[in-house]
Parts: structure tokens; C-alpha cells; sequence
């Protein structure tokens, strides 16, 4: 039943009858996209489809349907005007007249030939622009407005949710619903350009994908600026909203945490609360080293869009820093690890780095809710050395003086912060609160410490940390892990862009999901209160927000 069913939609019922919407000339056109049982013909397809330029229509000949184009049954797609034609455009020019007479006399090989007329290009017939939809290429006729107060075309294509290819006369472009859905298969599966590409290939011609030109190279172009111009509308750049943040978010982009204290925002220094978890900053750092770059050549001509403006610290700043560090072998006071065996900070395991310019990332986020924090997040260069951990540290810490406590959890807290305080005092000089963070360590990790560390380093026996694990780092390389395998074949800035959109994407989530969070954690002490209560005992929690 099912195969019969489904061989039935390769034909119709109502071959052979008049049009479904005049009943005046035979059906012979169908839509895919609208209603596929009925047939039209084709005045009645060119009127349905004068604002529907991205269907796929097909036409029934030699026994089958075929696919037609709407461009090649003359559709003109008008922009403007509700969709129809500019009063200003002009009627197409008259076919010149030849310039000679042929000679009926004359053998055929001496008679002139006729000329191939090209497809206009006028006022008349509009321009032919290829465009990316949802369901493959079009190339569909534009009609554009000649008004005298007219915008240009990137403009009037813009407005009609189709984002330009090029901003002077564009040739390609791609809807605007093409391009979000896109972005979002890329934040929840990982869908990279090229493999997209591909797929609008195969739904434009399935049997001959490879005939069709994908333009991966304009794609990717377009779809950098496009992201770029996301990221910048989430965080309402193009209203100012960032240069109202007090400083150090004057310039950021990122979406911040909104559980964390943030000084001249959520937080007030002269308040002082009962509370201890209430004035307290929870941070954890952590590498990742799947998050790695190929060492390849790369494109001199790249340049990041937003440099130091969200999780990356600023990338020449960066680079300098390093060259003023110097090798971590040379720094006088490194001394044997004290500690079992931690290979996080072992700065002597390069040889599975090779041929990797970057061999992962550091980024410093929220214990507590597991958010990016802003310009937080950078390379490593063979190895996880202190240096990157302190320039990662650093930006974390800015502007974060008048917090009244800090923690700072990290895998190997009992070696990093044996000379922290010489390093910052020498390196970071303006961060002079560092000596008073609390050094903790994670509780997984924990258990391979030696037993002093278990009793120096453990959030069991820290006052105010509730039931943070200290482990939100991981579970947040579960989701940026996903974009390892493109990422790392980019160049530096393009993949810094990618990133740190898969960075802001996750905070957002969080973000949203903050108020599900609440409605568990309230469902969870009112079943906590209701077993005290069967149980004949005092109820001495409390609802707290972690």
C-alpha cells in the first residue's frame, strides 16, 4: 500500500483536465510547494507565484513531470510595489533592423548569418540573480524598482528577506531564512558550510548534483558577515546597549551571566549581604586540547570582525604577551610538581602536538552556571602552561576588584599558585586582589591528589560553596567539542569567529534555561519540605540559586 501510494504521487488524477483555477486552458503545471494535486496552466501559475519565487514547479511532458524553473516561463519576481511592476520601467527596445538584405540568390554559405540574441538584461526583463533557498538554487528574474527615490538593489533585496551575494550589482544571494536556519543547524549539530553547500546542490538536481555550481567560496563569505552580524544584533551593538555597560563591558558582546555579581550592574559593593554565597564570584578554568588548528598556511588577508570584543582575548595583545613571557623551560622558579602526577601544566609533553599551530584552548568560565566568561578563552601553545592560564585568568578578573570574595577552581591548584603571586605582581600588576582568591580544586579531579590536597583544596570544606563540583568546564567542552573537526582546518581569526559564536550560543541557552533551573530547584525543596514533614523532623535548608 505504501509503495503504491507513493508511485502514485509521481503522476497526478486530473491529467488531461482543464486548469484547477481558470478551467479555460488544459493543467499541465504543477507545485510542489503549494498544492501538488492540482494542475494549472501557465497564466494561472505565473499569477500564483508572482510573490513565490523560490517554488519548484514542474511541468507534465512526455508522459512524466519534469522540473521547470519559473524563469524559464518568464516569471518576473518585482520588487516593490506589493509585488508588482514598477510604473517607471520602460517597454523593451524593438529588435533592430539588419543591416543588410540577404540575397535570396546567393549559394548559403554567402548569406549573412543572423546574430544570436542574448537574454536581455533591461528594464524590460529584469535581472537574472541566482539565488540559495531552503530547498536548492533559483534562478529567478528580479524586477527592481526604477523609482527616482529608489534604494539601490542590495537595499531592495534586503528588504525582501534576500541577503546580497556582493553589495554592487549582486549576482548570488541567499534568502534570509536560509541563512538562519543554517546558523541554527550549526549550533545544534554542528553543520559546517561546505557539507551545506553540498546538500543545496543535491535538492536542486538530485541525480546531477555535481553539475550545479555550489559557490562555496561566496557562501562562506557571506555567511561570516552574516554571523558576524547576528552576534552584534543578540547583544544590541547597533543600539549601544554595550557602551552603556559599565567598564570592563563597555565593549563586550558576550552574554554575561546573569547569577554572577558584575560590579555597576547586578552588584553593589556597599551592600554587603548576610549571605556569603551572595557576594561571592565562582570561577573555573580548564584546557581543552581537541580544540586544536592545523599548522598550515593561512590567509594573510583574514582578519577578525570583533577582536577581544567577546571570549577571545585580543589576538596581537595576546601574542606579544607571550613573546615578553618567553619559554616556560626558562622560567627560573619552575620547579618538579609537588603533587601525583597531574599532566594538565606538564609543559614538557610537545610531541603529540605536532603539526598543530594551536593545541587547544583555556578558557575560564562560571562554576556556578557553567557560562563563558568574557574575553576568557585562549590558545594554547604546545601544552597548558601557566602563562596561558594567568592570561586567561587575568581577563576574567577585570574589573571584579570590589567583589568581596573570589574562587578560583583548576585542576592543579596545589602547583599553580605556588609562585601566582609573583607572576601577577610582575605581569598583571593592577590585579592586586589576587592574593586574596581561594584556590580550590574539582572533586573529580580531587580524588587523583595526594591526601593533603583532598583536605586543602576540597569545596566539601569551603564555607559558601553549596554543591558546585567545580566540573561545569568539562561538561561545557562537551558542546564546543562538536566544531573541533572544522575548526581546526580555519585560519585564526575565522576561527576565533566560529567559536566564540558556538561560545555565545551556549551562555544564551543557559541564559533562557536559567528560569527551568529555578522551577526545579523549587520543586525539589518543596518535595525535600514534604519528606521532612513525613518524617517528623525540621526542615533547615533554604532556596538558594546555584
Amino acid at each position: 500500500m505504501l509503495a503504491n501510494e507513493l508511485l502514485r504521487l509521481e503522476g497526478s488524477s486530473l491529467l488531461g483536465a482543464p486548469c484547477s483555477y481558470c478551467a479555460e486552458e488544459p493543467g499541465l503545471f504543477r507545485c510542489l510547494e503549494c498544492h501538488p494535486e492540482r494542475l494549472s496552466c501557465k497564466t494561472c501559475v505565473l499569477a500564483s507565484h508572482a510573490a513565490l519565487p523560490f517554488h519548484r514547479v514542474e511541468k507534465w511532458e512526455n508522459k512524466h513531470f519534469t522540473a521547470l524553473p519559473l524563469v524559464d516561463i518568464e516569471a518576473v519576481y518585482h520588487l516593490g510595489h506589493d509585488n508588482t511592476r514598477c510604473p517607471h520601467w520602460k517597454a523593451p527596445d524593438p529588435p533592430a533592423p539588419p543591416t543588410c538584405t540577404p540575397n535570396p540568390d546567393a549559394p548559403p554559405d554567402d548569406r549573412p548569418k543572423k546574430r544570436p540574441r542574448h537574454p536581455q538584461t533591461s528594464a524590460a526583463d529584469g535581472h537574472i540573480v541566482r539565488i540559495a533557498h531552503t530547498n536548492g538554487f533559483h534562478h529567478v528574474r528580479i524586477g527592481y524598482c526604477r523609482c527616482p527615490n529608489a534604494p539601490d538593489h542590495a537595499t531592495q533585496l534586503l528588504r525582501a528577506r534576500i541577503f546580497p551575494g556582493t553589495l554592487s550589482k549582486p549576482r548570488t544571494a541567499y534568502t534570509i531564512a536560509l541563512l538562519s536556519y543554517f546558523l541554527t543547524s550549526t549550533w545544534e549539530s554542528n553543520l559546517t558550510a561546505y557539507d551545506y553547500a553540498k546538500i543545496l546542490c543535491r535538492l536542486t538536481h538530485s541525480y546531477c548534483p555535481e553539475d550545479i555550481k555550489s559557490g562555496y567560496d561566496n557562501f562562506r563569505v557571506v555567511l561570516r558577515v552574516w554571523r558576524d552580524l547576528q552576534f552584534r544584533m543578540r547583544c544590541g551593538a547597533f543600539f549601544d546597549i554595550p557602551a552603556r555597560l559599565p567598564p570592563p563591558y563597555t565593549n563586550t558582546m558576550a552574554v554575561l551571566c546573569p547569577g554572577c555579581p558584575h560590579p555597576g550592574i547586578n552588584y553593589d559593593p556597599a551592600v554587603k549581604h548576610r549571605k556569603i554565597h551572595c557576594d561571592t564570584l565562582t570561577l573555573a578554568g580548564d584546557g581543552n586540547f581537541r580544540a586544536v588548528q592545523k599548522d598550515k598556511i593561512s590567509d594573510p588577508a583574514d582578519v577578525h570582525l570583533r577582536p577581544g570584543a567577546a571570549y577571545f582575548r585580543e589576538d596581537k595583545a595576546y601574542h606579544e604577551y607571550l613573546a615578553t613571557v618567553g619559554d616556560e623551560h626558562e622560567v627560573p622558579h619552575l620547579q618538579p610538581s609537588t603533587c601525583t602526577g597531574l599532566k594538565a601544566g606538564d609543559v614538557l609533553r610537545e610531541g603529540r602536538y605536532k603539526n598543530t599551530k594551536v593545541s587547544g584552548v583555556f578558557s575560564v568560565i562560571c562554576a556556578r552556571h557553567g557560562f563563558f566568561r568574557p574575553d576568557a578563552t585562549v590558545d594554547l601553545q604546545k601544552g597548558e602552561r601557566y602563562s596561558h592560564t594567568d592570561y586567561a585568568l587575568a581577563g576574567a578578573l577585570a574589573g571584579t576588584q570590589s567583589i568581596r570574595r573570589i574562587v578560583f577552581i583548576y585542576d592543579i591548584n596545589c602547583q599553580y599558585i605556588r609562585h601566582v603571586h609573583e607572576r601577577f605582581k610582575e605581569r598583571f600588576p593592577h590585579l592586586t586582589h589576587i592574593e586574596f582568591i581561594e584556590w580550590l580544586i574539582p572533586k573529580m579531579h580531587l580524588v587523583g591528589h595526594k591526601e593533603d590536597c583532598q583536605y586543602l583544596y576540597s569545596l566539601n570544606f569551603t564555607p559558601g560553596s553549596g554543591r558546585v563540583d567545580g566540573e561545569q568546564t568539562e561538561r561545557n567542552w562537551c558542546g564546543l567539542n562538536g566544531a573541533a573537526t572544522s575548526t581546526r582546518e580555519m585560519n585564526s581569526a575565522h576561527r576565533h569567529e566560529v567559536m566564540e559564536d558556538k561560545q555565545n550560543e551556549m551562555n544564551f541557552k543557559k541564559m533562557i534555561n536559567l528560569r527551568t533551573l529555578c522551577d526545579i530547584q523549587r520543586l525539589a525543596i518543596l518535595l525535600t519540605q514534604i519528606s521532612c514533614l513525613c518524617q517528623r523532623r525540621p526542615f533547615k535548608g533554604r532556596w538558594v540559586l546555584l
